[in-house]
Parts: structure tokens; C-alpha cells; sequence
């Protein structure tokens, strides 16, 4: 707010306004969470800047910095637009205005480094937009791009080789966390469009990056949670096909990851599918083994319980999450045990957790209000 009366006071100061711009999205960006109707009046007051800069002339301020902080604006708010508030057509005109933003930045500046990890996160965050609305062919295709354009940040075969510490410390946290993703929203679609053969190689590439991020120190927490979800999955697909050695494995390692993270809630929550997926598929033919994963679900599940501090409607919603993650395994093994007293009570309990999950994200997408 003082910044904002310093700007009114001096309108021509565009350095100060573009200070401004990326502060606001920062703000809007750590609001969009607890305050959903706060993070998107910031958006707007960093929109209303940007429209400024947009109609100024050249010559009283420097185009190039103004792309860059719209692009991140814009990128973010399409984010904030697609996962808070659940509005994939304003998510999708968010990134379509990226789009058009770095295509100028481009021609001012050329083809650089800086725009093809521009690009590649445009296109990951494309991909996940066209999935959502079922677009899955389009959604592969932007997923594709955003791999390609984040690959060309990195010389040749560099990710694929073993690499020395000195070409580590080289490696730019933005850039790889940017690769991660790409590959990550890639492995996202080629899942639902049940291409298997395609999404384990992706997978694998996945995993691979990731163990190269994870000795980056800046990048570590980012790269163990991709990691983690690719060791995951690769695990319940080894199990799904019935290779339990491969899957021990598998199991063996995502552990591994688990016991560095030092109880990182994200990579509880990965833990805690990890266990759920090994229940439900071990319920019909080993339940004993089965039962001892449900186990190790429900301890990741009291570990991840809101405290006191944090009983706030994203994490309450977020808990729900976890705790319809857990009775779904749940009612696998009380169905493979015949117990079917307690599966009618767990079933009726679940659909009560289902209930108030679809309340707390109305609440939070706004749904509510304009209804």
C-alpha cells in the first residue's frame, strides 16, 4: 500500500511500477491459498499496471523487463484461475496472453535459454488446461512441446549422462524445476490416455532427472516430490502386472526417498498413496501384506492431520484428499477380509468425507458465492 501511494504520487516512475507488478503477483501468489478473494483483487491491481505499461511508449520505460514480469503475471494468475478456483476457460485466456506476451518479448530479443523455459512451462501449463477438458491428444501434444522446449536449455545428453560436481553446481534451479515439470505433466496425460509402454519410459526419464536435481541444494525438496511420484507409480505398475520382485524393488527405493525427506508433508502425502495403492492391489491375493500397508497408510494419515495453526479451509480440503486416498484402500482389504459390516460403515463414512470436500472446494473456487 505505501508503494502503491508512492507510485500515484510519482505516475511516471515505470521502474517503481514494475517493482510493483512482480511484488504483487508474489503477494497474490502466497494469498491464493487462504484468501482465494484476496489473491485475485492483487491479480487485478498488477493487471491495471500492466494495462498501464501496455499503452506507455517505448521510451519512458524498458519493454523487454515488462514482457517478462506480464508473462509471470499472467502465468501465475492462469495457475491461480486453473487450480484455486477450478476456471480453465480464464486459465486458458491467462495463457494464451503469456503466449502473445513472449512471442513480443521474442522479437525483441531473439530465441534465448530464458524463453524456451518460458515456453516450456506455457506449454506444460497448456497441457494441463486441454486435460482437464478431456483434450487429451492436444494435451499431449503441448506436453511434448514443453518437454522439448525445456530439453533445450540443457546441452545435449547432459540429464542422461552421470555428471560431475562442478557441472552440477552449473545447473540453474529454475531451469531443471521447469524441466521436472514439463516431464511431469507429460507422464500426467500419457497416464490417462493409457499409453502404459510410453508412460513407464516417461517415467523413468522423470526419475532420472529427478536424481540429478535432488544434489542440487536449492532444488532437493522439488526434485524428491517428483521422484517420489515417479518411483510411486512405477511401483503400483509393477504390481498391477503382477512383477512383485520388480515392485519390491521399486518399493525398496521410493522408501529410500521418503526416509531423506525428514517428514516433508508432501512427501507424506506421496507415502500415504504409495501405501494405499499397495493395499488395494495386494487385498485380493496377499492380505496380510495388505493389511500391513493399510497400516503404514493410516500413520502417514494421523501425521498429516491439520494442526491447530493450520485448520484453514485449503488444508482442510487437503486433508479430505488424503483421507478419501485412505478409505479407498481401505474398503479394498475390509471387502478381501469379508468384513462387510464394517465396509458398509467405512463406505457410508467416505461418502460423507466426499461430501464436505465438494463444499470446501466450492468455498474456495468462489462457486459458492455466485450461487
Amino acid at each position: 500500500d505505501v508503494m502503491e501511494v508512492y507510485v500515484s504520487k510519482h505516475p511516471d516512475d515505470w521502474d517503481l511500477k514494475l517493482d510493483l507488478v512482480r511484488l504483487l503477483t508474489r503477494l497474490a501468489n502466497l494469498e491464493q491459498y487462504k484468501d482465494p478473494g484476496s489473491a485475485e483483487k492483487t491479480y487485478q491491481r498488477a493487471s491495471d499496471l500492466v494495462g498501464q505499461a501496455a499503452n506507455a511508449p517505448d521510451s519512458k520505460l524498458e519493454r523487454s523487463n515488462w514482457l517478462r514480469a506480464s508473462i509471470d503475471k499472467e502465468t501465475y494468475e492462469g495457475d491461480f484461475q486453473f487450480e484455486i478456483k477450478g476456471d480453465s476457460p480464464s486459465a486458458s485466456r491467462n495463457n494464451q496472453r503469456a503466449f502473445d506476451l513472449a512471442a513480443s518479448l521474442s522479437g525483441i530479443e531473439g530465441q534465448s535459454a530464458a524463453l524456451n523455459v518460458i515456453r516450456a512451462r506455457l506449454h506444460a501449463q497448456k497441457s494441463s488446461i486441454l486435460q482437464v477438458q478431456d483434450r487429451l491428444d492436444e494435451s499431449l501434444v503441448e506436453a511434448t512441446l514443453g518437454v522439448d522446449h525445456a530439453a533445450k536449455v540443457f546441452p545435449s545428453g547432459m540429464l542422461t549422462t552421470g555428471l560431475s560436481a562442478e557441472q552440477i553446481e552449473r545447473i540453474d534451479y529454475g531451469d531443471i524445476l521447469i524441466y521436472l515439470t514439463s516431464l511431469n505433466q507429460r507422464c500426467s496425460v500419457l497416464k490417462k490416455l493409457e499409453r502404459r509402454d510410453d508412460y513407464k519410459k516417461s517415467l523413468r526419464q522423470l526419475l532420472s532427472c529427478a536424481e540429478i536435481a535432488k544434489e542440487i541444494s536449492t532444488a532437493q525438496r522439488d526434485a524428491r516430490m517428483f521422484g517420489i511420484m515417479a518411483l510411486r507409480e512405477l511401483h503400483r505398475i509393477s504390481l498391477s502386472e503382477g512383477q512383485d520382485s520388480q515392485a519390491s524393488r521399486w518399493y525398496e527405493e521410493t522408501s529410500e526417498w521418503i526416509e531423506q525427506a525428514d517428514g516433508d508433508p508432501g512427501v507424506l502425502e506421496e507415502a500415504l498413496v504409495m501405501e494405499a495403492d499397495r493395499a488395494m492391489l495386494l487385498a485380493a491375493r496377499d492380505l496380510v501384506q495388505a493389511k500391513e500397508s493399510l497400516l503404514r497408510a493410516a500413520s502417514y494419515l494421523e501425521a498429516l492431520k491439520p494442526q491447530e495453526e493450520q485448520q484453514d479451509d485449503y488444508n482442510r480440503m487437503r486433508y479430505l484428499d488424503n483421507q478419501i486416498v485412505y478409505s479407498d484402500s481401505a474398503l479394498a482389504v475390509l471387502l478381501a477380509a469379508g468384513d462387510l459390516t464394517e465396509h458398509q460403515k467405512l463406505r457410508e463414512k467416505q461418502t460423507e468425507f466426499v461430501q464436505a470436500r465438494s463444499l470446501l472446494d466450492a468455498k474456495l473456487s468462489g462457486k459458492e458465492r455466485k450461487e
